[in-house]
């Protein structure tokens, strides 16, 4: 029940977005971590409310790639992202600061406070080494996903990320692989 309120949730905050004309980038990260044999998934939908300001909603799943993995596990987020050109309009700077819930069989339902950062360096027109994080500190925790790698963009409206992709907890580090579809409105 949860999952349908969410997609249906994120359904209506796209609609939306669209609806009002503004830019809006959605981009999904699909990986695995091969030491402990899992995969995830992380959805964003960003929408610029203004040239530096932007609001995202994220949606991951870890140890599956369905709506929630293994064990019913997902997280749902929200996140003010400050975006920044720097360089003449060569380096992208993304900022975000938000919060989330990530539920699963195991643990009750808890919420973060989440940071996120994105860079982007326009090498060429048609490569960008890119690089970045999502940190989730709970009470007595955090979790970061991490990533780095090369952007190609495909059109105008579309780029393919191939990345390294990292896990990092209280119980250590896991590295991995990844790649990452870009969609801009």
């Amino acid at each position: 029940m949860k999952a349908k309120l969410l997609v249906i949730s994120i359904l209506i905050f796209a609609s939306v977005s669209i609806s009002l004309a503004g830019p809006l980038t959605i981009d999904t990260r699909l990986g695995v971590i091969p030491d402990v044999g899992m995969t995830f998934r992380v959805s964003r939908i960003d929408y610029e409310l203004t040239s530096d300001l932007s609001g995202r909603i994220v949606y991951s799943v870890l140890d599956g790639m369905g709506l929630t993995g293994n064990l019913n596990n997902y997280r749902i987020g929200l996140q003010g992202v400050n975006k920044s050109m720097l360089l003449d309009n060569k380096l992208f700077l993304d900022l975000a600061a938000g919060g989330s819930y990530s539920s699963s069989d195991l643990e009750v339902g808890a919420m973060s406070f989440d940071l996120g950062l994105d860079v982007k360096y326009r090498l060429f027109d048609w490569l960008l080494p890119v690089a970045g994080a999502d940190m989730q500190i709970f009470t007595d925790s955090y979790f970061m996903n991490y990533y780095g790698g090369l952007s190609f963009p495909i059109y105008n409206w579309v780029a393919l990320d191939l990345l390294y992709s990292a896990v990092l907890t209280n119980n250590g580090n896991k590295i991995g692989a990844a790649a990452r579809i870009n969609l801009y409105f």
